[in-house]
């Protein structure tokens, strides 16, 4: 019989749940402006190979991660390369500015102004092919699935890892300096070259292609928290002999001091069919969390942003499983409610020609009416009839009072 304790917190799911489903947006928000960068455009690596089927090494696109640097200039965090790690794409970030001026038009402008290639601690450019890992050291191999991007302090650029998962830190020049491993829970045993492969022969860990999808730094910059795009394969029901995805994500809690894993929480999805693409921290236990679908254009049903607290939320590290709909007696889930709805026709960024991977997420500087900017980046897979797109929002201090960050 559930006990009451677990009847109040899925009674509490449920209000979060409907919460989450409305689709007006808060008042304060507005949209500034959208970049379009052609998908054609080549970025300053200097590479002047090509890679898979015969995509330029030196182009600019498949934004996956944001991060401010001060100004208008951010990092722009490129993913593994094209063709799902069939290629060997040499891994990067770019530093790019995004300037606004909301009484011109455009109010918003792009430019490029470097790029910044990844690389083990011995100068190895680090790659997003499946297949450079290495099954007696994983944490040694070079393939890498770059995903979420933050900074500490201007001398330490953090990445997450989708294909560990590990989390990186790196120098401002693009070397390693030392790896964030992940807890046993979410480590995987059993590598291979073919995501299904590695699926079936793991148990527990991270799916394929499913692992640290966001990262976020704390205003404190004494914690990072990953968060992982779909359940773990422990928190999967099989049916048929084969293990689906669940709605409940885990975020992992690291201390920077340590490198250790504190605590794990649970974000629940709003359906098995999402996943997780970025994290932001809005302060030390208050986040925005970018959820979405895996359509495009008018298939397109779920891409929005929702502010998490983590206040109450269940330490779940102990935790075997998370399995099925029903969270086990006891545990709390953080608590989400929405804050931008995507697909809201007030954008003009829904219907046919929407696309489908919203990943990036990065505040900018406050402007001079006092609002916030909050920029999401589109990851147009390196397709080069797509654009990659930068969404420039304001944010009304009222709509974010939890908000400590300063610029």
């Amino acid at each position: 019989m559930t006990s009451l304790k677990n009847q109040l917190v899925l009674a509490l799911a449920l209000v979060v749940l409907v919460v989450s489903h409305g689709s007006v947006s808060h008042a304060g928000i507005k949209l500034i402006g959208i970049v379009s960068v052609p998908g054609d455009s080549n970025d300053q690596s200097g590479l002047a190979d090509t890679v898979g089927a015969g995509t330029p090494h030196n182009l600019f696109g498949a934004i996956s991660g944001m991060e401010h640097l001060e100004g208008n200039r951010y990092l722009a965090l490129a993913d593994r390369g094209p063709l799902d790690g069939a290629s060997q794409f040499q891994c990067r970030f770019h530093e790019i500015e995004l300037s606004i001026d909301v009484s011109r038009n455009p109010s918003v402008t792009f430019r490029l102004l470097g790029t910044t290639m990844l690389t083990t601690k011995d100068g190895q450019p680090l790659v997003g092919a499946l297949e450079a890992f290495d099954t007696s050291a994983p944490m040694q191999g070079r393939r890498l699935d770059p995903e979420g991007i933050r900074i500490r302090n201007r001398d330490s650029v953090f990445v997450s890892d989708e294909y560990g998962p590990f989390l990186v830190e790196f120098s401002p020049s693009g070397r390693t300096h030392r790896l964030f491993p992940a807890p046993d829970s979410m480590a995987v045993a059993n590598l291979s070259v073919d995501p299904k492969e590695e699926d079936a022969k793991n148990k527990t860990g991270r799916a394929a292609n499913s692992g640290w999808e966001g990262l976020a730094i704390t205003p404190d910059g004494r914690k990072l928290i990953a968060a992982t795009q779909k359940s773990l394969l422990q928190d999967r029901l099989e049916e048929n002999g084969k293990k689906v995805p669940g709605v409940h994500t885990r975020l992992v809690e690291f201390d920077l001091s340590t490198t250790a894993s504190t605590r794990q929480l649970v974000y629940t999805l709003d359906t098995e069919k999402n996943g997780v693409s970025e994290l932001l921290a809005v302060g030390n236990s208050d986040f925005l969390i970018l959820e979405r679908d895996s359509e495009a254009g008018g298939s397109a049903v779920s891409k929005r942003i929702y502010h998490i607290t983590t206040n109450h939320a269940t330490d779940v590290s102990q935790k075997k499983s998370l399995a099925g709909n029903t969270l086990p007696d006891g545990v709390v889930p953080v608590t989400k409610s929405l804050f931008i709805d995507l697909l809201d026709p007030q954008w003009t960024i829904s219907g046919p020609k929407s696309p489908e991977k919203w990943e990036g997420l990065a505040f900018g500087p406050s402007l001079p009416d006092g609002r916030r900017v909050l920029i999401v980046a589109v990851d147009n897979d390196y397709v080069p009839e797509e654009p990659t797109l930068f969404a420039v929002f304001a944010i009304d201090a009222a709509d974010l009072p939890d908000y400590r960050w300063e610029n």
